[in-house]
Order: structure tokens, then C-alpha cells, then sequence
């Protein structure tokens, strides 16, 4: 008898599962969420244009350029109650001067990884950088808009009037004022009620399984990684302060819910609750001595901002699925993968990989499958990285052992009906 109900009780367990879903800044623009850095620039700068000390900022900025700098200054000045950044001026004249429009989060920090090694290595981290052409790539239109925003750049950040240590510690109060400001914008828009029931749809969707077409009731245990700034685990998980149950079902067990990179409620939470923070990828800092762009890094502006505070810790091992949904893959993330993989032991175990991305325009062959293409590549960069962190063997056949045993799926979050024409 105690044998049976063993059986019964091992049995019971097996049946459930448990699933990491990590979510990025295309799970909320999926769901009506106008969260997109192109958004945000656009709220931002309308309303800079419509204050006079921002003006009068750019007016100065641009005599300086012009040689008509009749503010006897060799840096641009910010009085603390003003409410601009110098990285309000940073983003205005990357826009200006950069060939790419700044979409996706990852054009951000790539843009604060230039600047930061500009302003604190050398002018060479500048031949990274995509600058505009006027006439048919003209070698001399390129040079104008490069020489104009290095110009400006060491204006901005008094390259010829500050010590390196005290042009970061500028660089870093003033990214602060920005953080609050981007806060700002994306607290409002989630508050759309829209927004949260597509959230809740979509989490539905995401955590049903299906068998031979049917929908299976499974058991199973969620844990969410969120690299987005809206939603938090104060909303989902405390008990007083729960405004919304984004997992209703009642085979569905929420365990934990880890916001990465901050939020935007954080003023709603106390002191040490950190506002939205925005990080360099730290890949060829780590190793070299004393290099003062460690401060911009997402490592050190995790623990300097604490956090882990905020974060619900989960247990990530023995995870049956690792299910990724709107996050472009950067490789500024690589290493909280990294980290969930390890924890999977992703390359001997059995947990899946599925890769949700956005399949292009409707109706438009030829976006879909660049798209479909473009997180093939994306999928195949991590991998490979990862591939090369555990060791010689898995770098060369991780991805080729992952299909094989038929753990590595891509996804469309739409299924278009010329997905797959030939």
C-alpha cells in the first residue's frame, strides 16, 4: 500500500513542469505597450523642445561648434535643478549625426558604450559608430556629422576640462536623471488596462501545453526573468499590494518573478527600490586593469543600484522549458542566459529552448523572412558563446545537439500564412 501511494505521489510529480519565461521589451510592445526606445525619444525630445533651458542648452552647444562661443565655457553647464541630462544632449545629437534611428534597447547601450569610450578611452571606439551621409556615402559628408558629434561629445562631457575619473562620475549622476525620466515615461503607460489584460493573455498563451494538437492541463511551476521596466513582482506577487493575477489558471503556480535592470514604479516602493538602470555589456572591460567604463557596466550598476532587492530569486534548475519571448538577444545579456543555462545544464540535460520572435509585416514576404533569418542568427551568436563558456566540444555542436534531439524551437508570436513559401 505504501509502495502504491509512492508510485502514485512520484508519478503526480513528474506531471509537473516547470518553465522559465523570460520576457523582454518585445513581450510588452506585443502587447500594446508603446514601450520602444523610438517612443520614448519621441515623448522625451517634444517635451524638451518646449522648455526654454533646453533650448538655450542647445543654443550654446551649437555656437561652441560653430566657434561662437560667447559663454566662455569649456564644457556645457547643468545646474542640479534642471530637470535635463547631460545625456538628453548625448541622445539628441546621436540622433542627429548617427545613420540608425535608436529602436531597440540594445541601440541605446550601444550608444552609452561609445560615448563612455570616447569620453574615457580614445576617439577610436568612434570607428564603431555608423555615421550619416548627405550625398551618395560621400567620404567628406561622413567625416562632417563624425567631426561634429565628437566636437559636441567633448563639450557635453568636458573632455578638456575634467579629469577621466570626474567626466564619469558626470556621465553617471546625469544617466541617473535620464533612468528617472524613461521611468517616468513607462509608469504611465502601463497603467493601460488594455495593456494588462493582452499581458494576461499572452502569459495564457505561453504556459499552455499542447499535445497532438490538443490543449494537455499540466501542472506547472512559472518562474519569470523580466528585462522590462512595467511590469513587477510587487503587482504580481505581494499579497496586500496584488492588483493583478497574471497567471489565473489554477494548474499554474507563479514561484518567482526577477526584474533585471529596475522598474518604473520604484518611487511606489520604497528607498531601496531601484529606478530603471541602463548598462554596458562588459565583455572587454572585466579584464583589463583599473578601466574606469567598469562603473557603466549592468554588473556594477546591478549591485551599486542593489538590485537584487527587488528581485524574487527562483530556483532555475531541472527546468523543462526555458521559454524566450521578445528580447532581440543582445550580446550585452549574453551573460543572464549564460547564467539560466548553466542552471538548466541546458547542453546535457533535456530542457527545451523555445525562441518567440516577431515574424515581420503582415503580408510581406520578404520582411518575414528576414525576420524569421535574423533570430536564426541570433539564437545561433548566443549558443555558440555559450558553446564556448562550458567547453571545446559543446562550442562546436551545441546548437546541431539541441536540434537533434529536438530541444531547440523558434516561433513566431503570429503565425503568417506565407511563413513558410517557397
Amino acid at each position: 500500500m505504501n509502495k502504491q501511494k509512492k508510485q502514485k505521489k512520484q508519478k503526480k510529480q513528474k506531471k509537473q513542469k516547470k518553465q522559465i519565461i523570460i520576457i523582454g521589451n518585445g513581450f510588452d510592445i506585443n502587447c500594446g505597450l508603446q514601450s520602444s526606445y523610438k517612443d520614448f525619444f519621441k515623448w522625451r525630445f517634444d517635451r524638451l523642445k518646449k522648455t526654454t533651458e533646453f533650448d538655450d542648452k542647445l543654443k550654446e552647444i551649437e555656437n561652441h561648434f560653430n566657434n561662437e562661443d560667447n559663454y566662455n565655457s569649456e564644457h556645457l553647464i547643468i545646474e542640479k535643478n534642471q530637470d535635463i541630462s547631460l545625456w538628453d544632449f548625448i541622445f539628441w545629437y546621436a540622433k542627429d549625426c548617427f545613420e540608425e534611428e535608436l529602436e531597440k534597447w540594445k541601440d541605446v547601450e550601444d550608444v552609452i558604450y561609445s560615448v563612455v569610450s570616447i569620453a574615457l578611452i580614445n576617439k577610436s571606439y568612434a570607428e564603431n559608430i555608423r555615421f550619416k551621409h548627405k550625398n551618395n556615402f560621400n567620404d567628406s559628408d561622413y567625416d562632417i556629422y563624425k567631426k561634429k558629434f565628437l566636437d559636441v561629445l567633448s563639450y557635453i562631457t568636458g573632455k578638456n576640462a575634467f579629469e577621466k575619473v570626474e567626466i564619469a562620475e558626470n556621465l553617471l549622476t546625469s544617466l541617473h536623471v535620464f533612468e528617472e525620466k524613461f521611468a517616468d515615461f513607462i509608469e504611465k503607460k502601463s497603467k493601460d488596462e488594455k495593456y494588462i489584460e493582452k499581458v494576461i493573455e499572452t502569459f495564457k498563451d505561453l504556459v499552455t501545453t499542447y499535445y497532438d494538437g490538443k490543449k494537455v492541463e499540466t501542472k506547472k511551476e512559472i518562474l519569470v526573468v523580466s528585462f522590462n521596466y512595467s511590469l513587477d513582482s510587487y503587482m504580481v506577487m505581494s499579497g496586500k499590494e496584488k492588483k493583478h493575477d497574471f497567471f489565473p489558471e489554477e494548474n499554474v503556480k507563479l514561484a518567482s518573478w526577477r526584474n533585471i535592470h529596475g522598474l518604473a514604479s520604484y518611487r511606489k516602493h520604497g528607498e531601496n527600490t531601484p529606478a530603471p538602470l541602463f548598462g554596458i555589456d562588459d565583455t572587454d572591460i572585466i579584464n583589463k586593469k583599473d578601466d574606469i567604463r567598469m562603473l557603466f557596466t549592468k554588473s556594477f550598476r546591478m549591485l551599486d543600484n542593489e538590485v537584487n532587492n527587488i528581485s524574487a530569486s527562483g530556483n532555475y534548475s531541472d527546468a523543462d522549458v526555458i521559454t524566450i519571448y521578445g528580447h532581440s538577444l543582445g550580446r550585452a545579456d549574453y551573460s543572464y542566459f549564460e547564467a539560466i543555462f548553466d542552471k538548466c545544464n541546458l547542453y546535457n540535460s533535456s530542457t527545451v529552448l523555445q525562441i518567440n520572435y516577431y515574424p515581420g509585416n503582415k503580408d510581406e514576404f520578404d520582411s518575414i523572412q528576414k525576420a524569421k533569418r535574423q533570430a536564426v542568427r541570433n539564437v545561433i551568436k548566443l549558443l555558440t558563446d555559450y558553446g564556448k563558456s562550458i567547453g571545446e566540444v559543446s562550442e562546436k555542436n551545441i546548437v546541431n545537439r539541441l536540434m537533434m534531439e529536438n530541444r531547440l524551437e523558434l516561433v513566431p508570436t503570429w503565425i503568417p500564412e506565407n511563413l513558410y513559401k517557397k
